[in-house]
C-alpha cells in the first residue's frame, strides 16, 4: 500500500523506514513541529502503514482537557487488546491493571505504581514477543502522567524487543522531550522536524485540486 502527502515525501519516507525498522527496538520516532502544521497527518499515515505491514498497533490521541484523569493513555493504549492481556499477567499485576483500567473496582487502597508499572511492562513483552507491535501517541505533550511513568517504566526494562514508538509532539520554546523519548535513550530516537510545506508543494497541490467551475 502507498501513501502519499503533497510536500511531506521526505518526511513519509523517514517514517516508512522507522516502522520497516522492527528488529532491535525499542526505538522511537518523534514528529515534532508547531500546532497545525500537520504532524497529525503524518502520524495518521504511519499508524496504517504500520497496520499494512501486519504490526499491531496500540494507538491514543490524548487531549490537554484529560491530561488530568488517571490512566486514560493505557486505557486507549489497551483497549484492543486488554483481554489477551489479562491473561497472560499474574494475579496481583493483572488486578492492579483492571483496577486502573476501572475494570474492576478497588478494594480499598487505590492503585499501587509499581504493580501497574510492572503489569505495564509484562503486557507489552506479551505482545511484542507475540509480534511487532508500535505504540502510536498523537500529541504526547498531553499524555496523562499515570500513562506515562507506567509506560517510560516499562520501557526502560525492555531490551531487544519488537517494539517501536511513534511520538507526535508539539515543539515551542521550553518544551522538554517526554518521559517515554527519555526511556528509550537518545540514542534511539529519532527526531523528524515538520515544517511549512514549500511553495512548489503547495503549488503542486493548487494544480491537482479540481475546478469549483
Amino acid at each position: 500500500m502507498i501513501f502519499e502527502i503533497v510536500g511531506r515525501e521526505a518526511e513519509l519516507a523517514s517514517v516508512n523506514a522507522f516502522i520497516g525498522g522492527t528488529e532491535g527496538g525499542p526505538a522511537a520516532l518523534v514528529l515534532e513541529g508547531e500546532a497545525g502544521i500537520g504532524k497529525s497527518t503524518l502520524w495518521e499515515a504511519g499508524v496504517e502503514l504500520a497496520r499494512a505491514q501486519g504490526l499491531s498497533v496500540l494507538s491514543s490521541r490524548p487531549a490537554e482537557a484529560e491530561r488530568g484523569l488517571g490512566h486514560v493513555g493505557l486505557g486507549d493504549l489497551l483497549e484492543e487488546v486488554i483481554d489477551d492481556v489479562l491473561s497472560a499477567l499474574s494475579t496481583p499485576r493483572r488486578s492492579a491493571l483492571e483496577v486502573a483500567l476501572l475494570r474492576e473496582e478497588a478494594s480499598g487502597d487505590p492503585v499501587d505504581p509499581r504493580a501497574l508499572a510492572v503489569a505495564v511492562r509484562d503486557a507489552l513483552q506479551f505482545l511484542s514477543d507475540r509480534e511487532p507491535t508500535l505504540i502510536a501517541v498523537d500529541d504526547v505533550q498531553w499524555l496523562d502522567p499515570s500513562s506515562s511513568s507506567a509506560l517510560a517504566f516499562a520501557l526502560r526494562r525492555l531490551e531487544g524487543n519488537h517494539l517501536l514508538l511513534l511520538l507526535a509532539r508539539r515543539f515551542a520554546d521550553g518544551v522538554q522531550p517526554s518521559s517515554l523519548e527519555v526511556a528509550i535513550g537518545a540514542e534511539r530516537v529519532q527526531r523528524v522536524p515538520v515544517g511549512p510545506i514549500s511553495v512548489g508543494a503547495l503549488h503542486r497541490f493548487l494544480r491537482g485540486r479540481p475546478s469549483s467551475r
